[in-house]
């Protein structure tokens, strides 16, 4: 009787599995072992997955459950679609256990991450109308990038993705229809629909294995059964077919192999009468062996009666299991782990504790067996990496190269297998070195070597489709931008776990921009408003019914949050709405007038205006486009000589420093919107006096007109870092200082961005030892200190 004490039941597995290794080497039959288990969670997939990956050949004693089936996970998996509120993680999950490649012609991946994008989180209406809504708004996003001359290659990826959501919303609405009960409300009923459903869904192909085809039979065996229950019952409901078919396809078993070509794997109890060599018993513990009695409320197991002694029974019939299991074989191994899979401490059984051999005069405790002493015959492995060293044989090739790579005296960078090519031991090493380096390397954001191949880079600035944003994003963190807008890194969110209590800042943002815009279209189209003209009650209804009608589309789009908090949102933004009506009377007192909104420059299209060049000496210049939210003329609209630029902001005022912006009004390249638009209406109309500036129209924002004086020489000079860096393919890392929000801790550049899980921990040091290299110091000349 041999003891085995694991940190969990992973390792306990692997441990065994590695022992088994080792009696095979030294001349043990496989046919004369077996692995047994009490608990078939974890212990039953875990053997079978362990023995698969050391290519062990194993044969099942007790069979495999049907449900376990291609077959039998398909159409449990459909049928419980609906009890589950078709919640998106189970739909992927159905998705991925159907034997297709793309359902509904759409593959698994760009379901999971499509239905992501569309904020899906459960109910068959929310898939269908939010799919549908975000193809609705790709396919428009595609028509105005086609307008606008954009890239072939992106408009044709947006009309697949459109494509692709609309197949996915047509076959959630089949499934949707073709999961609700049958009119026929019997068994034969029941069955005969359960049928056709999985016949639509599962269709059986002749690349299925042998295996799988038996299964799907069997299962079309056990509705065909189902349907004969109509003779002893008429009527029953969607629920109790769908929890009889299951119950059904769990108790019926497949053969799971030969018995004599493998491994014996399987329950304890079904190797009572069995002989072999060696028997191993995994998960034996104090909750599995005897486990405890189930609750019963007619004759609770402990201190009440038991007239059928059905408590002694069972306790007898586990010894039983047990002592038939140890008298299978002369060499036995009990094995238990010291924790659970939810990180809670688990003990052995008190059966292991009456067979543990003492090591000393003191007594053998459960406690002390946990922890990995008090008994001659255990063998303790207290981590992986232990097991690792105590093992004589190991799983499969990737063990031998970790322990190869751990052997000798030699530096772990000059062994054999951080020398091969093929393994990312070489890389990884590599990657940790550059890091760690003061060199400004590749894994730092240095893709000088590939500016010749990317035009973006090569042409610097002077690459079409620069925007305000685009250069305050690359001057705040460049290498955020060569992840968002070089290489293309889609963030993976999960809207079952970010479900958010109240509205997005980016969502509430645009929400009042498209307010605003469609309120001021509306009065430009009746001449309004005049200088100095006074809003009435007819405009502040209006507003609000703009307002209501957005709320709608938002609520359909999912981006709404909590509905309480919602309403309270909502109401918050109707009195903004109104609040910001009397104070633009107060902004157009100096008899300047609304003129455009949203108006774009740069882009295609009649009403867009020129792309703004900026020259930035030796043969560069910046071509940038955009749109600007709001642009006041007076006091001739016709004939301007003053102008008023607007950037909207619905957020906070707290990180807009007036005294900051004073003494650098584009902030080292992070705030560049109203510099670039005031050039933009200076090459429009020459000569003109422009003021802009930041209008935070919430009360959050204390609805602050926040002026930013005109530089167009220290906004040259920025975009001029900006076009350098680009040329010279300079990402660095730029952390920023050290900041603090409510519960996160961390640096102020990294706190809300979509790439800090990839950035390196320690990117503020690294930052620290790379600056004066020749990328990073190109964005030290913005002027940032970042320190």
């Amino acid at each position: 009787m041999r003891l085995l004490a694991a940190p969990d039941a992973t390792e306990e597995v692997r441990s065994v599995v590695r022992l088994l290794l080792t009696e095979l080497e030294n001349g043990t039959e496989l046919r004369n072992i077996a692995v047994v288990y009490r608990d078939q969670e974890p212990y039953g997939p875990l053997v079978r997955d362990t023995l698969d990956a050391a290519q062990v050949p194993w044969a099942g004693i007790d069979g495999r459950p049907i449900s376990e089936s291609w077959a039998g996970r398909g159409m449990l998996g459909l049928l419980r679609l609906r009890e589950h509120d078709f919640a998106r993680i189970d739909v992927l999950g159905w998705l991925g256990a159907l034997p297709v490649a793309d359902p509904g012609g759409v593959s698994i991946g760009d379901w999971d991450r499509l239905s992501r994008r569309a904020a899906v989180v459960h109910g068959a209406r929310q898939w269908q109308g939010r799919l549908r809504l975000l193809a609705k708004d790709v396919r428009a996003e595609a028509d105005g990038m086609e307008h606008e001359g954009g890239s072939e290659g992106a408009i044709r990826y947006r009309r697949r993705e459109a494509s692709s959501l609309e197949k996915m919303a047509k076959f959630i609405e089949q499934a949707e229809a073709d999961t609700r009960a049958p009119e026929d409300q019997s068994w034969a009923g029941f069955a005969a629909w359960a049928e056709k459903v999985r016949r639509r869904y599962i269709p059986v192909a002749q690349k299925w294995p042998d295996r799988e085809r038996e299964a799907d039979e069997m299962v079309g065996e056990i509705l065909i059964q189902m349907a004969s229950a109509g003779t002893v019952e008429d009527d029953v409901d969607l629920q109790r077919f769908v929890e009889a078919g299951e119950s059904t396809l769990e108790g019926r078993r497949q053969a799971e192999g030969r018995l004599g070509s493998g491994v014996a794997v399987g329950p304890i109890g079904a190797i009572c009468g069995m002989e072999f060599d060696l028997v191993f018993v995994v998960g034996a513990t104090e909750r599995a062996l005897p486990r405890p009695a189930p609750p019963d409320p007619v004759f609770p197991p402990d201190g009440g009666p038991d007239p059928l002694d059905r408590t002694d029974r069972r306790r007898s019939e586990e010894r039983r299991d047990f002592l038939a299991a140890v008298a299978s074989a002369p060499t036995v191994w009990l094995s238990f782990p010291a924790w659970d899979g939810d990180l809670r401490p688990t003990y052995p059984s008190p059966w292991v504790v009456d067979v543990a051999e003492p090591s000393g005069d003191q007594p053998i405790t459960a406690s002390g067996l946990r922890l990995g002493r008090g008994a001659k015959n255990l063998l303790p492995i207290s981590s992986p990496d232990a097991g690792l060293v105590e093992a004589k044989s190991y799983l499969n090739v990737a063990e031998w190269r970790v322990v190869l790579a751990r052997s000798g005296t030699q530096q772990l960078a000059r062994s054999g297998l951080a020398a091969r090519a093929d393994l990312p031991l070489q890389r990884h090493l590599e990657v940790r070195a550059a890091r760690m380096s003061d060199e400004f390397t590749e894994f730092d954001g240095n893709v000088e070597s590939e500016v010749a191949r990317i035009q973006a880079l090569a042409l610097g600035l002077d690459n079409r489709g620069h925007s305000p944003s685009s250069i305050e994003e690359w001057a705040t963190c460049p290498f955020s931008y060569l992840m968002d807008r070089v290489i293309r890194v889609e963030p993976t969110e999960r809207p079952e776990q970010e479900v958010a209590w109240a509205i997005g800042s980016l969502a509430r943002g645009s929400l009042l921009h498209e307010i605003l815009s469609r309120f001021f279209d509306e009065l430009a189209e009746q001449g309004r408003p005049a200088p100095r003209e006074v809003y009435g009650a007819a405009d502040s209804e209006r507003i609000g019914r703009i307002a209501r009608e957005q709320f709608k589309k938002l609520e359909e789009a999912g981006e709404i949050g909590h509905k309480l908090a919602w309403d309270n949102e909502r109401q918050a933004i109707l009195t903004d709405l109104q609040t910001f009506l009397r104070t633009d009377q107060d902004l157009r007192a100096d008899g300047l007038v609304p003129k455009f909104f949203e108006q774009g420059f740069g882009a295609k299209g009649e009403s867009s205006w020129d792309e703004l060049v900026i020259d930035l000496g030796s043969g560069r210049s910046a071509r940038l486009r955009g749109r600007i939210d709001r642009i006041d003329l007076g006091p001739d609209p016709s004939s301007p000589v003053e102008a008023r630029l607007i950037d909207y902001k619905t957020g906070s005022s707290k990180s807009y420093s007036e005294s900051e912006l004073k003494s650098d009004p584009v902030a080292a390249g992070t705030k560049v919107q109203p510099s670039i638009y005031s050039a933009v209406i200076r090459s429009r109309y020459p000569g003109i006096n422009v003021k802009s500036g930041y209008w935070f129209v919430s009360a959050k924002g204390e609805f602050k007109f926040l002026s930013v004086p005109d530089d167009p020489e220290r906004l040259r000079q920025v975009l001029d870092v900006v076009d350098l860096g680009l040329r010279a393919g300079a990402f660095p890392q730029v952390p920023g200082p050290d900041s603090q929000r409510p519960g996160r801790t961390g640096w102020e550049n990294c706190m809300y961005c979509s790439f800090d899980r990839i950035c390196p921990t320690g990117r503020d040091q690294m930052r620290a030892r790379k600056q004066d290299g020749s990328g990073p110091f190109i964005h030290l000349a913005l002027g940032v200190d970042d320190a």
